[in-house]
C-alpha cells in the first residue's frame, strides 16, 4: 500500500528553512552555532507556545525525512537541532500523542548524542505531572533506555537511562543486564527462568553487583554478597558462572552502530554496566576451589586484557579483577592460571597485578618460584600419559 509521505505545515516549514540558510549564510562552524546568536532562533524562541510546539514536531519530521537522504550531512541539520532542543527546555502543551511521537523519534535517531535524551526526558517529566503513565509510554520508556545503554556509554548516558526506568515506572527489582551480549542473554534467560525465591535471589545479587565499585571489593560490599551468595548456594553460582563467562568472548548478539571512526568499535567491547557485574561476578569466585572455576577466570581475564583497536585492552577492571580473585582462591588453580596469564598477557599494567597476586597466591600455597616457572610452561596438549 502506498504511504503519503508526511507534510510539514508551511509556517514550520519556513522557520526550518530559515535556520538552515542563516548557518550557511553566516558561514558558522556547524558546532559553534548559538541560538542567541541566529535571528531565526530567536524568533522562535518569541513565538508562543504552541507555536514552539508546532515547531518541535515538525522538526522531528524534517530530521526524519533528512535521515533517508544518505547525501545529508550532519552538520547541516546542526542550527535546527540547537533550536529544538532550547525550546524543548521550556515546558510545552504536548498531548500524549505528541510525547509518544517525540519519543519515537528520540529512538529511531542513529547515535545517543542526537537523541535529545535530556529533553526527553523534561518532555515526559512535565507530562506526567498532570497525567497517569501509560502502557504505550512505557514500552517507549523501555525502548528508549535501553537505546541509551546499549550504545557507547558514559556515566551521564547511564544516569539518564536510570531516570527514565524511573519515570516510566520500570521496576527497581529487574534485572540490570542489559541485553545483546551472548553472556547477558544467557543470564537474562536463566534468571528469568526461575520463580519465586530463587529468582529473587539471582535479582537481588545482580542488583548488587551492577553497584560494584573500585579495584577490588570493599569489606561492606563483600559482607553484603557473601550474604546474598549464602542464599543462592554455592554450586548454583559456579555453575552459572562455568555457563556465563565463556560466553563473554562471543560476538554480540545485537551488534551497534558505531558512532564515529575515531571512536573504538563498541562491538568489541562490554557494556558498562554488563562489565561491572561480569567484575563482581569474579571477585565473588575468589571462594571457590573448584579448578574448573580458575580456568574460567583465566580465560575471562585474557578476553578483558585482548586489545581493542584505538583503545588498548578491551576491558581493564574486569581483567584485573579475575586476577584479584585467582590470587584470592584457595588451592593451587588459582597460581596455575596466574602463571598462564603472566606468560601470554603483554600489557604492562596488568602484568604488576599478575605478578603481586601470584606471590601472594604462591606463598599461600607453599609452591615455591621454580613450581611456578614450570607450571607456566605451554603443554602443548602433552600432559596425558600416551
Amino acid at each position: 500500500m502506498f504511504r503519503r509521505r508526511p507534510r510539514i505545515p508551511q509556517p514550520y516549514k519556513a522557520w526550518i528553512e530559515d535556520l538552515v540558510t542563516e548557518q550557511r549564510g553566516e558561514g558558522y562552524w556547524w558546532n559553534d552555532f548559538e541560538s542567541k546568536d541566529s535571528t531565526a532562533g530567536r524568533r522562535i524562541l518569541a513565538a508562543s507556545q504552541e507555536e514552539q510546539r508546532g515547531f518541535v514536531l515538525a522538526t522531528a519530521t524534517w530530521l526524519d525525512l533528512l535521515q533517508r537522504k544518505p547525501s545529508t550531512a550532519f552538520y547541516e541539520t546542526w542550527a535546527v537541532r540547537q533550536i529544538m532542543r532550547a525550546v524543548l527546555r521550556r515546558r510545552l502543551p504536548f498531548d500524549h500523542d505528541d510525547v509518544c511521537c517525540l519519543l519515537d523519534w528520540s529512538i529511531r535517531q542513529p547515535h545517543t548524542s542526537v537523541r535529545a535524551a535530556p529533553q526527553m526526558i523534561k518532555v515526559l517529566q512535565d507530562y506526567l505531572k498532570e497525567h497517569e503513565l501509560t502502557s504505550d509510554l512505557r514500552k517507549r520508556v523501555s525502548k528508549l533506555a535501553t537505546c541509551l545503554e546499549e550504545g557507547y556509554t558514559t556515566a551521564e548516558t547511564r544516569r539518564w537511562a536510570t531516570k527514565l526506568k524511573g519515570l516510566g515506572g520500570l521496576s527497581t527489582y529487574a534485572l540490570p543486564i542489559v541485553s545483546g551480549e551472548a553472556w547477558s542473554d544467557a543470564a537474562i534467560r536463566d534468571i528469568e527462568t526461575m520463580v519465586g525465591e530463587e529468582r529473587a535471589c539471582w535479582v537481588a545479587l545482580m542488583q548488587h553487583c551492577a553497584r560494584a565499585r573500585g579495584a577490588k571489593p570493599a569489606k561492606k560490599w563483600s559482607g553484603e554478597a557473601d550474604a546474598m551468595l549464602e542464599k543462592i548456594g554455592q554450586p548454583a553460582f559456579e555453575r552459572a558462572v562455568l555457563r556465563w563467562f565463556p560466553l563473554v568472548d562471543r560476538p554480540r548478539t545485537s551488534p551497534v552502530e558505531r558512532g564515529s571512526q575515531y571512536q573504538p568499535d563498541p562491538n568489541l567491547l562490554l557494556q558498562d554496566t554488563n562489565a561491572d557485574i561480569l567484575k563482581a561476578l569474579a571477585w565473588l569466585c575468589a571462594g571457590s576451589e573448584d579448578a574448573e572455576v580458575a580456568r574460567a577466570l583465566g580465560a575471562l581475564a585474557l578476553s578483558a586484557y585482548r586489545k581493542v583497536p584505538q583503545m588498548g585492552p578491551g576491558c581493564v577492571s574486569v581483567g584485573n579483577a579475575c586476577v584479584w580473585a585467582l590470587g584470592a582462591m584457595p588451592g593451587a588453580g588459582g597460581v596455575g592460571q596466574l602463571a598462564m596469564l603472566r606468560a601470554r598477557v603483554k600489557f604492562g599494567t596488568a602484568q604488576k597485578g599478575i605478578e603481586k597476586a601470584l606471590e601472594t597466591a604462591a606463598g599461600r600455597s607453599g609452591i615455591s618460584l621454580q613450581e611456578v616457572e614450570e607450571i607456566s610452561v605451554p603443554t602443548y596438549g602433552l600432559q596425558e600419559v600416551g
